[in-house]
């Protein structure tokens, strides 16, 4: 499975979140960070940017320009196809984590492009806290959970208001659709 390499980078406290920070250069030779956040419950949300985005409030919903070229045996590398690599780096550091304990679950928001958060286009779908349901990302997200994290290993749950969703290892018994929907209200609430 085609991907990037990264780099664990060590652990910092943001927002007061314990977080864990790797990072990896894409094929366009962009730097990128990935965060995965620790909270009880052996929950991880995994949150990713472009580096040269770090100091932006709007950083997990900005957009790659659509770029292209092609590969040493000739296919094509696009934007699209980055994200998949993206997506597959972080699938890989998925798989580690789980190997380490099957208790881990995953959580994930589909950050909404800004086309997605302008009211007057979108308004049926921006909710009073902010969030918007409904997401591209998220349909991306949920489309590669549903492909690559087979259901008879991995329980699904979604938020879909929110455009938020979270993977647990079957194996997982401790984490029910109450405490992650209750996580979520309160991630939306002091972290969102």
């Amino acid at each position: 499975m085609d991907r990037f390499e990264y780099i664990y980078k060590g652990k910092s406290i943001i927002n007061g979140v314990t977080t864990e920070i790797y990072a990896f250069k894409c094929k366009f030779n962009n730097s990128y960070v990935l965060e995965v956040e620790l909270f009880e419950n052996d929950i991880q949300i995994i949150k990713y940017y472009q580096k040269n985005h770090r100091d932006s409030e709007k950083r997990y919903s900005l957009m790659n320009d659509q770029q292209q070229f092609d590969l040493k045996d000739g296919k094509p590398f696009n934007s699209s196809t980055n994200v998949i690599y993206i997506m597959n780096t972080i699938r890989n550091l998925m798989v580690e984590k789980l190997r380490e304990s099957k208790k881990i679950s995953f959580g994930f928001m589909g950050a909404p492009k800004e086309e997605e958060l302008d009211i007057e286009n979108n308004g049926r779908n921006i909710n009073s806290d902010g969030t918007v349901r409904n997401t591209q990302r998220a349909n991306i997200y949920t489309s590669y959970v549903d492909r690559y994290f087979a259901p008879d290993k991995f329980i699904r749950r979604s938020m879909e208001s929110s455009s938020s969703h979270m993977i647990s290892h079957i194996e997982n018994n401790s984490l029910t659709d109450e405490i992650a929907e209750e996580f979520f209200i309160n991630y939306i609430n002091n972290y969102g």
